[in-house]
């Protein structure tokens, strides 16, 4: 199904529901069931091109204290299925991990071009966390970077589909970052870790600006 040009258009979940996605004029996020869990991919509306990837494991090792990206085994449309907020509601269990998420995509109607897919990620989990993070694969390497701080990492995208390719940390999260061979680069988002407590959030949000939108 192609995108509108009503802002957060969302896709239909298929019917053997193994693929949603959350599609704007310029950008969308697909989820695709892969084996017992739901994998994220980041694409320019129409071109194919995928600019990141989630990690598909849930922890670090064996190690349930230390989780690398949520597992989520659940999709469903989170209040309205199109227009401005269109939204997804996903969950999943790992261990002792009960994690949920709220992903909303928002279209700039300030930005021509620009569109920003919001992550709310709680992990409720009764058993002590030392780790919680979101982990991708971006395709693109440190030539394309343009900024890196602890809570904004900013790509330039050539090509045909050129643009602009940023991820934020909502603080207290923080940033992480590492090159994952010559052509691509590995992210992380890292939640605060509080003691003697029993959720724990990971807020962050991916934002693309299209040709359009930099030349405006």
């Amino acid at each position: 199904m192609e995108p509108t040009p009503e802002s957060g258009f969302l896709t239909a979940i298929d019917d053997d529901s193994a693929m949603a996605s959350l599609q704007g004029p310029t950008f969308a996020v697909e989820f695709r069931r892969l084996a017992d869990r739901w994998s994220e991919s980041l694409i320019p509306s129409g071109s194919g091109l995928v600019l990141a990837r989630s990690h598909p494991g849930a922890t670090d090792g064996d190690d349930p204290a230390r989780v690398i990206h949520p597992v989520y085994q659940e999709v469903q449309v989170h209040g309205p299925a199109s227009g401005a907020n269109a939204c997804l509601l996903l969950t999943g269990l790992s261990f002792a991990h009960h994690f949920s998420a709220a992903v909303t995509i928002v279209d700039d109607r300030d930005q021509a071009g620009t569109v920003l897919i919001d992550y709310d990620v709680a992990d409720r989990c009764r058993s002590p966390v030392e780790v919680l993070a979101a982990t991708y694969v971006v395709s693109l390497n440190s030539g394309a970077l343009e900024s890196a701080e602890a809570g904004r990492i900013v790509w330039r995208v050539a090509g045909p589909s050129q643009g602009r390719l940023e991820l934020a940390a909502v603080a207290p999260c923080t940033l992480a970052m590492a090159e994952a061979g010559r052509t691509a680069t590995r992210v992380q988002i890292l939640a605060p870790i509080q003691a003697g407590t029993f959720t724990h959030r990971l807020r962050y949000g991916w934002r693309w600006t299209s040709a359009e939108g930099l030349t405006r």
